[in-house]
């Protein structure tokens, strides 16, 4: 798997009877065998911010990797197909389980995640 682009970006409302502004969107582009394939993890925002206090990181600045922050949002579906392989055979995924969430940013998931970001040429970091 290489690693093209990622994105992480807080929803905003489009219409007033909407939900959107209390989640967030990762999404990671990447290449297996031969094919381009986009993945979208929508989650609760709340989660982002609970783990980050929790495992006392700066939700903004999780990894530094060759001098560039990514923040949680920016990874979290990196951290989701690497940590669950059975999303890797899904476009999108929706987690609504903060235990579920916070799994994918196991120690040795995350030292996955900086190796997969260290090896990717020119990454696209979409904000």
């Amino acid at each position: 798997m290489k690693v093209l682009q990622i994105t992480g970006v807080e929803l905003v409302k489009e219409k007033p009877n909407t939900s959107e502004d209390f989640f967030n969107r990762s999404t990671v582009i990447y290449t297996e065998g031969g094919r381009e394939i986009a993945f979208e993890l929508l989650y609760v925002r709340f989660f982002e911010e609970q783990f980050a206090q929790q495992a006392g990181w700066n939700k903004d600045a999780v990894l530094t990797v060759e001098n560039q922050a990514y923040s949680m949002k920016e990874i979290a579906a990196l951290a989701a197909i690497l940590s669950d392989e059975s999303l890797r055979k899904k476009r999108k995924a929706y987690i609504n389980d903060f235990v579920m969430f916070s799994s994918f940013f196991q120690d040795e998931n995350v030292i996955e995640v900086k190796n997969r970001l260290a090896s990717a040429e020119k990454l696209v970091k979409n904000h």
